[in-house]
């Protein structure tokens, strides 16, 4: 795997944790496959496409947000 700048990253292996996404009343549990890495970043974890889609996510590139319902 490469990481951002173009380094090599070690994959130490995938795990699969509910995790739930919301505030109060709108809230939605599902189960999310996260691929754990040792990297360097500001970041904590990424969404994919997948997951994003799954929880039914509109992105606004050109206004910086992520929504969903």
């Amino acid at each position: 795997m490469v990481g951002f700048v173009g380094e090599q990253i070690e994959v130490w292996g995938y795990t699969e944790l509910e995790t739930t996404f919301g505030e109060k009343g709108q809230l939605k549990t599902i189960t999310v496959k996260y691929l754990v890495v040792n990297a360097r970043s500001t970041y904590n974890l990424l969404l994919g496409g997948p997951t994003l889609n799954r929880i039914g996510v509109v992105i606004s590139t050109s206004h910086l947000k992520v929504k969903y319902p």
